[in-house]
């Protein structure tokens, strides 16, 4: 009785080895969190979607990173693939949601592929929101946080589309993740994602990063990046769902300070 008990204990060990720490009330579903907005300055603003002059020349821009913080992929699959072979400019997107070692073996679907004009790729759809917000008044500890209020949104980009890939590996939350190659590497509709531990990144000198100045007064306020606004996509958590940067625009509207 005690060797069996032994022997059963050494299996579970070695299979905790070979799988990483999942508890088996744990889904196998990526944990996706959204770093804090990076890299804001002023620069110009995005022509129209119709390639025609902004209204306004001047913007905040500010780069986006994805973090896949979990122990499964995000792994996005457009079906049936042909879609995109016969030039459809929109595919239905199912993620991964149960595996076998690397292969998947069960999918949902969580929305849709669409053809962006701007980036010239696939995007996965309603992944993110951007929005603008005021700062509540300081707290006890002199600490200002966005107003998720209503009264609080100044300007909002709705749910934006995403190309899903492997920029890079996020070291910062795991400094021991090894950097090996990238999985996920370019933006076909057929199939996107971001491995566990990796990152993806869209740099703020893309369409899309950026909030028109156009009527903005100086003052303080928070880029707030929410993801999964829908909660369309599997994940093990949300509660960490919402990242945000403040900011100060100063020199009627000629500087920009984060703070």
């Amino acid at each position: 009785m005690r060797r069996r008990t032994f022997l059963l204990a050494l299996a579970a060990f070695a299979t905790s080895m070979v799988s990483g720490p999942v508890r088996a009330e744990t889904p196998p579903y990526p944990n996706l969190v959204p770093m804090a907005p990076s890299f804001l300055h002023i620069g110009l603003a995005d022509a129209l979607p119709d390639g025609s002059p902004p209204p306004y020349p001047y913007a905040v821009r500010f780069s986006t990173r994805i973090a896949n913080r979990g122990l499964y992929a995000l792994d996005v699959l457009a079906e049936p693939t042909q879609a995109t072979d016969l030039g459809e400019q929109t595919a239905t997107a199912h993620q991964c949601t149960a595996w076998v070692t690397r292969v998947c073996t069960e999918r949902h679907e969580v929305g849709t592929f669409s053809w962006s004009t701007q980036h010239l790729h696939f995007h996965i759809d309603g992944l993110v929101s951007h929005e603008l917000r005021r700062l509540l008044p300081p707290d006890a500890d002199g600490i200002q946080e966005p107003d998720m209020s209503d009264e609080g949104l100044v300007a909002t980009k709705g749910k934006v589309t995403f190309c899903l890939q492997d920029t890079g590996y996020d070291v910062t939350w795991d400094p021991t993740n090894p950097a090996g190659a990238p999985i996920y590497q370019y933006c076909p509709a057929a199939l996107q994602g971001i491995s566990a531990g990796a990152y993806d990144e869209y740099g703020y000198g893309l369409y899309g990063q950026s909030f028109s100045l156009n009527g903005i007064d100086d003052g303080v306020y928070a880029v707030v990046i929410r993801l999964n606004p829908a909660g369309a996509f599997y994940e093990t958590r949300v509660d960490d769902n919402v990242s945000w940067t403040r900011f100060r625009i100063s020199n009627h509207g000629g500087t920009l300070t984060v703070f």
